[in-house]
Formats: C-alpha cells, structure tokens, sequence
C-alpha cells in the first residue's frame, strides 16, 4: 500500500514538473511575443515620424536637411524605401541628378512595384530636364 500511495505521489510531482515547464515555455513565448509587437509599434511609430519629418522639409524646400536625415536614416537602414525617395526628390531639386537617379534606382530594385508608383515620376523629370539641358548646350555649339 504504501507502494502505491508513493507511486501516485511520484507520478502527481512528475505531472506538475511538467506542468510548471509548460506554464514557463508558454510565459517566455508570450514575453517574446508581446515584445516584438511593443517593438513593432515603436519601429512603425518612428517610420511615421521620419516620413513627416521629411514631407516638412520637402515642402519647406529645405533640401540640404533633408539630405542629411535621409542619408542618416540609409546608414542604419540602407534599404529604406521613404528615405531613397525623398533623398532622390530633394537630390533631384537640387539638380544632383546623378545621385538622385542612383537613390531612385535603388529604391525601384528594392521595391519594383511602389517605387514604379512614387519614384518613377521623379526618373522621368530628371531624364527631361538632362535632355533639355542637352539640347541647350548643343545649340550654342
């Protein structure tokens, strides 16, 4: 009898061992995953705020800072498709051309499809306007 009574015993602590690891795994993974959400909210948090930041400049003609934070934000992030965009936008205006295209390429590499939709537009002017410059400069020749 009392074999027994301490088999049972034996195989109750084995249950709640197992029990409590189960109880731990689960409460890691649940930290983990509350973790990379809180992360994924900040990192979307911060993308918003550099995205304005940048619209501001933009829109304030501001161009030599808005450089600067997009070539900033490529040395963490290199592949950061907001801010190859407004690095080849602000280059462009500047008439940098040569490394706005290099910035707007990368960004149609990166992301075909919305780089097509936002960056397109801005490759097309910078190939008219180096063809009118072409063709003013071939005229006083």
């Amino acid at each position: 009898m009392d074999t027994e009574v301490l088999q049972t015993l034996q195989s109750i602590k084995t249950l709640i061992q197992i029990f409590i690891v189960i109880s731990f795994v689960n409460l890691c993974f649940g930290g983990v995953r509350l973790w990379l959400r809180v992360r994924e909210h900040f990192r979307t948090a911060f993308d918003t705020v550099f995205q304005l930041q940048c619209g501001e400049y933009f829109d304030q003609g501001k161009f030599d800072d808005l450089v600067k934070h997009c070539e900033d934000r490529l040395a963490k992030r290199p592949r950061d498709a907001y801010a190859l965009l407004f690095l080849g936008k602000a280059c462009a205006s500047q008439k940098e051309y040569s490394k706005a295209k290099a910035a707007l390429t990368k960004l149609l590499s990166l992301e075909p499809k919305w780089g097509q939709e936002h960056g397109q537009s801005t490759l097309d002017a910078i190939a008219e306007a180096e063809k009118s410059a072409n063709v003013t400069v071939s005229t006083l020749n």
